[in-house]
């Protein structure tokens, strides 16, 4: 599930896009609109896919402008960031998942490192789909409304809860998630936020 860091980034893209009309942005933004689309419809329905892509791109461009530049671009770093620390993590940390636990495949504690590890069934430290619900955190920090804060923050955390509940991360994995994004957020986003 990183639907909502699809999104996040191609609503900033767009924003810059509008901002500074670099050919760069419309790929970014076209390009994120389009993983969203592929993610949730996947190539066995393409053209669901390419339509409803082409969809999301052009309501990118009809929601409302934003058009500080400065909280664009630190939103799109925070995004960044928190995804490379995740994904570097996952394959370093090589843990497995709950529901792969077996005579061999023995529980460990989060700071563990049980090898470098490239199959799925092995990366459940920390929490992609967490880290990708933490994204959302970007929208606060544009519009600073108290109900897209709890709005917000009511996603992470049942979206942190179903995936314990699913059986594909331990506790541990999804704070982790929740607390490198926290730490993101105080130091590339919460700046803004003081200098205001």
């Amino acid at each position: 599930m990183i639907l909502p860091a699809y999104l996040v980034m191609s609503y900033c893209c767009m924003n810059l896009l509008r901002k500074e009309e670099k050919p760069l942005y419309f790929f970014l933004s076209f390009g994120f609109a389009m993983g969203a689309a592929f993610h949730v419809f996947g190539l066995s329905y393409w053209y669901l896919s390419l339509v409803s892509g082409l969809v999301l791109f052009f309501l990118m461009y009809a929601l409302p402008a934003y058009t500080d530049t400065q909280k664009l671009r630190r939103a799109v770093l925070f995004v960044v960031v928190l995804w490379s620390i995740v994904h570097v993590l996952k394959i370093v940390m090589g843990r497995t998942r709950f529901l792969y636990l077996d005579d061999t495949h023995v529980f460990t504690p989060w700071f563990v490192m049980n090898g470098i590890s490239f199959s799925d069934n092995y990366n459940s430290f920390p929490s992609g789909h967490t880290a990708s619900a933490c994204t959302m955190l970007v929208i606060y920090s544009l519009y600073r409304k108290t109900w897209v804060k709890y709005t917000v923050c009511a996603l992470i955390a049942l979206t942190a809860l179903g995936r314990v509940m699913a059986g594909m991360h331990y506790c541990s994995d999804t704070l982790f998630s929740m607390f490198t994004a926290s730490v993101l957020y105080q130091l590339i986003l919460k700046k803004d936020e003081i200098e205001d």
